[in-house]
């Protein structure tokens, strides 16, 4: 990755951005990557030379702000904790790797902890179940930790809360407001059977992608779910009127909610809102060269014109 400081930021800062340290070691692909579209590692790979696309230091802040408390957390000496530890194992003719943050001693087995500086939005959704990739990672640790001669007991993130506010806590107890900005959520453990499988079909996926892109057979694309795509919304406003009354997943239920709301001055519209692809638009550090997101975008351009046109 290059980086530029187009925010003339303190050397300091840029010199703590482009000072990577990350190495998988001797491995074919990370747990971190082997959860993640296949897309994305090939891009990676293919731009971990010296032609790399630029990113702005300023807009490195949050893997900065991890970087740094993994840092501190690995400096502090505690018995009985084994602290980022790089596993390896063997699968279907590749080597995974994992660094695991914490795994406490607990008798004869180990609890696996993993340190997250993450926003309160994700962490609640966590909560609720939807998906963050927490649960695929300390469970593809388990099964590292397990395959190393470990026994794991139980799986825990620590997210430290970027965003938490302290009156947003008072006014929301009870709605699923986390009440301190450091939580300790349990990760459900999967069966051993289930952690195996799920290893396998991910090593398959990129073993697969990989090939096609080897023998110049071109690059999977990434799906919905990998650009963390939201579906279009179709809103029912009051003529000039600046907020929705009611927001739509699809046309057919909000036209059927306009035609029922009787005579009213001016009528109603319907604004047809485009869905977005929230990882290529704000979080992918390889969007400028990805061809897919480049006609994904170029689409919705035209899109957007059509509906003015409308």
């Amino acid at each position: 990755m290059k980086y530029t400081n187009e925010k003339n930021l303190p050397q300091s800062i840029v010199r703590a951005v482009s000072a990577d340290a990350y190495s998988r070691g001797e491995s074919d692909i990370s747990v971190t990557s082997l959860i993640d579209a296949p897309r994305q590692h090939i891009i990676q790979q293919a731009f971990s030379g010296g032609m790399a696309p630029e990113v702005d230091v300023s807009r490195r802040l949050w893997p900065l702000l991890g970087t740094a408390f993994h840092s501190l957390m690995d400096h502090d000496h505690e018995p009985g904790v084994i602290k980022e530890e790089r596993l390896f194992m063997e699968c279907n003719g590749w080597v995974v790797s994992g660094a695991v943050d914490r795994q406490i001693e607990r008798g004869r087995k180990h609890d696996i902890e993993d340190f997250k500086v993450t926003s309160v939005y994700t962490y609640m959704g966590a909560e609720k179940g939807e998906k963050t990739g927490w649960e695929e990672q300390l469970n593809l640790y388990a099964a590292l930790a397990e395959a190393n001669g470990r026994e794991v007991k139980d799986l825990y993130i620590i997210a430290l809360l970027r965003d938490w506010r302290p009156m947003e806590a008072k006014n929301k107890a009870g709605s699923g407001y986390p009440q301190t900005p450091i939580m300790r959520m349990p990760i459900k453990k999967w069966t051993e059977g289930a952690r195996k499988e799920f290893l396998l079909d991910r090593v398959q996926l990129h073993q697969s992608a990989q090939m096609l892109w080897d023998e110049g057979d071109g690059i999977v694309e990434c799906s919905d779910e990998e650009r963390w795509k939201s579906g279009d919304k179709w809103a029912v406003k009051k003529t000039k009127a600046a907020r929705a009354l009611r927001v739509f997943d699809t046309k057919t239920d909000a036209i059927a909610f306009m035609s029922k709301q009787g005579p009213t001055p001016g009528g109603f519209v319907i604004d047809h809102r485009i869905g977005e692809n929230r990882r290529c638009e704000g979080y992918c550090d390889y969007a400028a060269v990805c061809s897919q997101w480049q006609k994904i975008n170029d689409d919705k351009v035209v899109e957007e014109v059509m509906e003015e046109m409308k």
